[in-house]
């Protein structure tokens, strides 16, 4: 499901932003953009976003703002290394300068002295870290559960049509026999212009109604269809199971369409399947 969250989190100087970003996808799917301090600490990012999340390609981006801490260094061995060569050669010139003015000279020079930013301290970060994504997790979710509750209504009025058609499909087979042995009255007459053999014509009525029964079918589908329902009332991840009944429930009326040998029969099957397909693409929006 599409959505999007952003948190933030402040303390000692350090703020860090988590903005979240989501658009439908079968599996879960995490693309995290990080600083290069928090390379540790992705791992720990994946497991929360985890936690609440099971489908959808989610765009991760993490900022991280900092005052820039930092602290001279010194190469002692560098500086050393001056101080004997500027000794030396103010000796052997004849000329007189004090040690410390040797050693200020000596921290001008180049590599002697460099200024090193301080890096990030992992564990205060964390947390910061951790509330962050919970907050942008928090706008995300309520984004998607505003999307998901139009998504469950449209859903609903799906399933109310294909609970319909089942039911005229239902109708249709009533009388299914009875309509098959007038059929093939009627058939017959036309080919031999005698009255047919009842005992024969009734034969093959039971067959071809044997044969075109499709009661299990009709079961298995209402039942399906009371699954499905029983999902979107759930408060769990539901759009795997939802995939698997859509499914099932493609098979049945694949099944029915078929058995039939009705033609009113075969124009709910139509109508069946393309109630059908409208669900699988809305359902590919639900976690």
């Amino acid at each position: 499901m599409t959505g999007f969250g952003r948190g933030e989190a402040r303390a000692d100087g350090v703020a860090v932003v988590v903005e979240l970003k989501s658009v439908n996808h079968r599996f879960l799917d995490l693309q995290v953009k990080a600083p290069r301090e928090y390379l540790a600490l992705e791992h720990e990012l994946g497991t929360w976003l985890k936690e609440r999340l099971h489908r959808g390609r989610v765009a991760v981006h993490v900022q991280r703002q900092a005052r820039q801490a930092s602290r001279p260094v010194v190469d002692d061995a560098l500086l050393a290394s001056w101080l004997q060569q500027l000794s030396r050669s103010t000796s052997e010139l004849g000329l007189h300068a004090s040690h410390d003015a040797l050693v200020r000279l000596a921290l001008t020079q180049p590599g002697v002295m460099s200024v090193e930013a301080e890096g990030a301290d992992l564990d205060a970060e964390r947390r910061l870290l951790e509330r962050a994504t919970r907050q942008a997790l928090e706008q995300l979710e309520q984004m998607r559960e505003v999307e998901g509750q139009a998504l469950s209504q449209e859903l609903e009025g799906q399933l109310a049509t294909l609970e319909s058609l089942q039911g005229e499909v239902s109708e249709a087979c009533a009388d299914l026999e009875q309509r098959l042995i007038a059929r093939l009255r009627e058939r017959m007459r036309r080919l031999v212009g005698d009255a047919p053999d009842e005992a024969r014509l009734l034969q093959e009525a039971a067959l071809q109604a044997e044969k075109a029964d499709v009661r299990e079918e009709l079961v298995r589908l209402q039942t399906h269809i009371h699954q499905f329902r029983g999902l979107l009332s759930s408060s769990e991840a539901v759009g795997r199971r939802m995939e698997f009944l859509l499914q099932e429930l493609n098979r049945e009326i694949n099944t029915l369409g078929s058995k039939t040998v009705d033609h009113a029969v075969s124009e709910r099957v139509v109508d069946a399947k393309a109630t059908l397909e409208r669900m699988r693409e809305q359902s590919a929006n639900v976690e």
